[in-house]
């Protein structure tokens, strides 16, 4: 897994596929952790137990084209030493042949989603343009079809004044953006502003977020802090990386 730049390797044994994206994702239980208190445990208390920090289950994007290693490589892991390959293959086993815990882990892999996808139908806040832009490149009226080869052949100056003639606020916002990225002296001080404004609330809300927001990555690195064998200078030096990047961003509210 790569988390913040570094790569981290996992063993792990198949649980099921992900109840929700189907089979271009899946779920493995992290064999570091001893699944056998976990087999007992009713639903609410192993939805607990199994996203508590560290967590124990992965899930993982086929699409995203992970590197697989043969077991042969478990043992030489970091993590997973002390444990061997006997008491490896071990849990790997119980977690294969207990389809009942397969079963509770698609459930309750399934309700977590639900649950988030039920909390962002509810805020207003979460219909951000990025899950808009396909409908808006269908929807297109007459006028903004007119403009987008207009916008997308004239210079960052030209492309400066036309992304404001689009009705779609939605274009707007995303032909702003990619000015601010690629060329951002064409904008006023005043959309400089605005869309630095814009990407600061972004990453600095405390709420659920489809991205990553400083909170979630400063969560994340204390959990990594937790990990047995972390490497604790890379997590620090990060940490004070981010509380640098917050500040700055901090500023453009």
């Amino acid at each position: 897994d790569l988390i913040f730049g570094k790569i981290y390797n996992f063993a792990a044994t198949f649980v099921c596929f992900h109840p929700v994206y189907g089979k271009s994702w899946l779920c493995a239980f992290d064999l570091k952790h001893d699944p056998r208190p976990l087999f007992d445990l009713g639903f609410s208390e192993l939805k607990q137990a199994l996203f508590s920090t560290p967590t124990k289950i992965r899930q993982i994007s086929l699409n995203k084209m992970p590197v697989v290693l043969s077991k042969e490589n478990f043992s030489a892991l970091e993590d997973y030493k002390e444990i061997g390959m006997e008491e490896i293959l071990k849990r790997s086993k119980l977690v294969k042949d207990n389809h009942d815990f397969s079963s509770k882990v698609h459930d309750i892999i399934e309700e977590k989603v639900r649950e988030k996808q039920d909390s962002a139908s509810q805020d207003e806040d979460d219909h951000f343009p990025e899950h808009s832009i396909h409908q808006s490149s269908i929807q297109m009226s007459r006028q903004d079809r007119i403009l987008l080869p207009q916008f997308q052949k004239g210079n960052w100056e030209e492309k400066a004044k036309t992304y404001k003639s689009f009705q779609d606020s939605v274009l707007q916002y995303f032909g702003k953006l990619l000015i601010y990225e690629e060329q951002p002296d064409a904008l006023s001080k005043e959309e400089l502003s605005s869309i630095k404004k814009v990407i600061a609330e972004k990453l600095l809300t405390t709420n659920q977020r489809p991205w990553i927001t400083f909170p979630d990555a400063f969560k994340k690195i204390d959990d990594l802090r937790q990990e047995k064998n972390a490497d604790q200078k890379f997590l620090k030096d990060y940490d004070l990386f981010l509380q640098d990047l917050q500040a700055k961003h901090e500023q453009n509210i």
